[in-house]
Parts: C-alpha cells; structure tokens; sequence
C-alpha cells in the first residue's frame, strides 16, 4: 500500500459523471476501466480480461504504455475512501474491438474499415512501399 501514495490520484468529485462511468481524462488522454470496456462491446469483465492477458503476452500492446494504476477517491458516507484502479488508454479499447465477438464488436469494426478508407490514399501507400525499399 506504501507503492500506492506515489501513484496519480483522481477524486470522484474532479469528474463526478465520468468517474461513475468509469472513464478518467488524464494528460488529455481517455482511459477507462475493464467495467467501462466490457460495457461498451456488451462483454463480461472476465473477457475483456482475457482479451487484455493475450494482448500483452502477443506482444500486441505493451502493458507500461497502455494501463495505469490510478487512486479514486469518493466519499461513502461520512468517509473518504481511496482504491486502485487499473484503467486502460484508447489502444485498448480499439484493440479490443478487433477482437471481440457479437454485435458491437461487428459494429465496431465496419466503422473502422470505413475510418481507414476515407483517411486511405492508395497513391501515399505506392510511395511509402518504394522509399522503404
């Protein structure tokens, strides 16, 4: 528990609806809770788990660069009450939706062929694969 003072503190009443959500800004970056994540794709907690443990033994992802452990503190009661939580950066969440099954993670993915083929420029590509050589 003496590791966890070193670690960033974020207070439900600095982003009260976010928080709740199990979403969290920090350094101008969204991250978000396993919880959030299996919501979003309608998957239990223990998949999304299981899609994050492949991921970084794949080497798809690395761990140090796309979780964080964070402190929330919220008030239960007449207390102040301080947990760490593991959050997760975008990466994850796009990662994720490459993987998961189901309607959500179908949805996912044909709005992700169509963001890459109207940022796609096959002309670019033609020039990128010749400088390479």
């Amino acid at each position: 528990m003496k590791n966890d003072l070193n670690l960033p503190h974020v207070h439900t009443q600095d982003q009260p609806k976010l928080v709740k959500e199990g979403v969290f800004i920090i350094d101008k970056e969204v991250w978000s809770t396993q919880k959030r994540i299996a919501r979003i794709y309608g998957r239990s907690v223990p998949t999304i788990n299981d899609h994050l443990k492949k991921m970084y033994r794949e080497k798809e992802l690395t761990k140090a660069l796309t979780e964080r452990a964070l402190m929330v503190t919220q008030k239960e009661g007449k207390k102040e009450v301080a947990r760490k939580t593991y959050v997760y950066n975008t990466d994850v969440v796009i990662a994720i939706g490459f993987r998961v099954k189901g309607e959500w993670g179908k949805e996912f993915r044909i709005w992700a062929r169509e963001v890459v083929r109207e940022s796609y420029d096959p002309l670019e590509q033609i020039k990128h694969l010749v400088v390479r050589r």
